[in-house]
């Protein structure tokens, strides 16, 4: 029988991984679990592509002109997001990359929303695999993973596995992805862990690979602005994984380009933004206020974390005042417990002290309340953080793995069941973006007193809708506000006036005579009744509206026209004058009523 060597054996059985993550395992197996991340991000997402556009997505996509030819792209680099409203400066996000792939989008799909969604959980598909890649060359980094023959046929990737299914699967991640407009985070997060991998994976001085890992931060900065974040990362990666010194020689060369593209990207930044973070949000605090408030915004964040339950759109803020607040008091407590955790593991358990750094680092500038909208938390900030939360899982399960084997398997069998649940909460979910109505219904349920925003915003779009002939959109709005409020007069004569433009005689003197009923000492809505009945057929009715109009108002040129206009077909010529002699009392040389007039009288057989 021929001997076979060591070396040979070895290479037979441990194919290099195409993820350069070890000699072991197979590159079949790492694919497989690759393809298993994938399958998983796709499945809890696929009930999204059917959702339509919400919320934001009506401005920054269904009515941005930018989006749709090339020719704006100096300006989608030079301005601010909300540029092509015609914001010049003030706003505090500058993404210029989002409406890029917003206009890759509309070129190759128009403004088709599964299109856009679909980007969104492509991105999200990118970033479970990174987690997957990047959790498992650092628990092979970390030392924690048990190297022997023994602890390869314990399959120690399925840590790492169930870190990233774990984060695909997270119900807190739906406003990032199932939300059109929630692009940014999953992009950004997407760039800028490759830009991670790719600095693990650099060998010495401006590599391929660090080549590769700049392009990547450069990229995520121009998604969202929290990327620039990033060089946190890479040195507490260096400080956590490698031995050498973080202030030497070596160290500041590696740092120095990604500290210059942050410079050139502030620079650009200021320039298009006209500073910083100009915007300022409208609840003032004094600075104390804000300092402290930033203890229960942190506790809010873990707590979504960990129970991702009653998730949705709109958090308003509600701020302590003082310290000594029980909601002041708890928080302060977890929020000093996890900084004296961090100092513990940042001596003694360096890796876990990676993940904590990957949790708090991307929240750090959401702590900047003053800076915030009007929504100071939201969900779609946990986004990358959650990373951090899913590597500290896989950093337990192999810590219990290497010292309790049994107990792992049904510790992991737990992991995959939580998989499961998220899984089931994410699906779920993702109708909630279905439309702005049913996005806004999904927050009331939650948070009442949102409903007063919500119909105060759906007007202004109504008034929107209706000045730019959106008239089926504007019949949606008005229809959702009336829902809303049944005794808005005003909602239902502007639906009313909707129904009119778009021929719903029937609908629009419906809506009328509600708005009536509602507020019957307003003659306008007395005309637009009158003049739906008119256009009905119920000349009679009309001319009562009419009459009731100028009981109200005796200068209303507009009632006597009509009234005028309602005669003449009745035959009643001698009162039709009468209305429109009093028009031309009130808008003398009005050439429409003089020339009504003038046929009035050839009616009546008096010549002109």
């Amino acid at each position: 029988m021929r001997n076979v060597s060591r070396k040979a054996l070895t290479e037979s059985t441990d194919h290099p991984s195409i993820t350069g993550i070890s000699a072991f395992p197979t590159k079949r197996i790492v694919l497989f679990f690759v393809a298993a991340v994938v399958f998983v991000s796709l499945v809890v997402y696929f009930n999204a592509l059917f959702d339509g556009f919400a919320y934001d997505d009506n401005y920054q996509i269904v009515q941005n002109h930018w989006i749709e030819d090339i020719t704006y792209l100096p300006k989608i680099f030079s301005e601010g997001v909300w540029g092509f409203m015609g914001v010049d400066k003030g706003g505090n996000y500058y993404r210029p990359l989002m409406y890029v792939s917003y206009m890759i989008d509309y070129a190759l799909f128009g403004r088709r929303p599964w299109a856009f969604h679909l980007t969104n959980i492509l991105f999200h598909c990118g970033v479970s695999v990174l987690v997957f890649l990047i959790t498992a060359k650092l628990l092979r980094e970390s030392g924690i993973v048990d190297q022997s023959s023994e602890g390869k046929k314990r399959w120690w990737m399925y840590s790492p596995l169930i870190a990233a299914l774990l984060f695909a699967a997270h119900p807190v991640h739906t406003e990032a992805v199932t939300w059109a407009a929630g692009l940014p985070e999953p992009a950004f997060a997407f760039f800028g862990l490759l830009s991670l991998y790719f600095y693990m994976k650099r060998e010495t001085g401006l590599d391929r690979n660090m080549v590769l890992s700049l392009f990547c931060f450069s990229a995520a900065l121009l998604f969202k602005e929290t990327a620039i974040m990033l060089p946190l990362f890479l040195v507490a990666y260096d400080y956590s994984f490698k031995k050498g010194r973080l202030l030497s020689t070596d160290s500041i060369k590696r740092y120095a380009p990604y500290l210059i593209v942050c410079s050139v990207y502030l620079i650009v930044r200021v320039h298009a933004l006209g500073g910083l973070a100009p915007g300022k949000r409208r609840i003032e605090l004094t600075s104390w206020e804000y300092f402290i408030n930033v203890f229960p915004l942190f506790v809010k964040y873990v707590e979504k974390l960990l129970a991702p339950v009653n998730l949705h759109g709109f958090y308003f803020f509600y701020p302590i005042r003082s310290l000594a607040e029980p909601r002041g008091i708890i928080s302060f407590v977890m929020a000093a417990a996890f900084v004296v955790f961090m100092a513990v593991t940042m001596k003694k358990a360096r890796p876990a002290f990676f993940g904590l750094v990957l949790f708090i680092v991307p929240l750090l500038p959401v702590f900047y309340i003053r800076g915030l909208g009007i929504n100071t938390f939201a969900e779609r900030y946990l986004y990358l953080p959650s990373f951090g939360f899913v590597f500290l899982a896989a950093l337990i399960l192999e810590w219990v793995k290497k010292k309790y084997s049994r107990a792992s398997v049904f510790l992991g069998l737990l992991c995959f069941a939580l998989v499961g649940l998220y899984a089931a909460g994410t699906i779920a979910r993702n109708p909630a973006w279905k439309n702005t109505y049913v996005f806004y219904d999904d927050i009331i349920a939650k948070e009442p007193a949102f409903a007063s925003m919500a119909m105060e915003n759906t007007v202004m779009d109504a008034m929107d809708y209706l000045d730019k002939g959106r008239l089926t959109d504007a019949v949606a709005a008005l229809q959702y506000v009336t829902r809303l409020r049944p005794d808005y007069a005003d909602a239902h004569d502007k639906l009313g006036i909707a129904y009119e433009r778009l021929g719903l005689t029937y609908p629009a003197s419906e809506e009328f005579r509600i708005a009536a009923r509602l507020q019957p000492a307003s003659a306008d809505i007395r005309i637009n009744l009158g003049n739906a009945l008119f256009a009905g057929g119920l000349v009679d009715e009309a001319i009562v509206q009419y009459q009731t109009a100028l009981q109200l108002n005796s200068s209303l040129v507009e009632a006597h026209y009509n009234l005028a206009l309602a005669y003449e077909q009745k035959g009643a010529v001698d009162e039709a004058i009468r209305h429109l002699e009093a028009a031309i009392r009130i808008t003398p040389q009005n050439p429409l009523f003089i020339d009504e007039l003038r046929k009035a009288y050839v009616l009546k057989g008096k010549g002109g």
